[in-house]
């Protein structure tokens, strides 16, 4: 398992940087598994909904 630490601004910055950093870690594979540790339950969510919008 490979472990990657990026740091970005927070806001939209950081969520462009996170949907790259996901992207490139599931190469060829969409459904490839990837963790993202975030700090409280509704980051996550948040982070999801906007990843999934972005990739229209």
């Amino acid at each position: 398992m490979r472990v990657e630490v990026s740091v970005a601004a927070f806001g939209g910055e950081a969520t462009a940087a996170l949907g790259r950093l996901v992207g490139r870690a599931k190469g060829d594979d969409p459904f490839a598994s990837v963790d993202v540790v975030v700090p409280a339950m509704a980051v996550g969510v948040s982070l999801r909904r906007a990843l999934a919008r972005s990739s229209d």
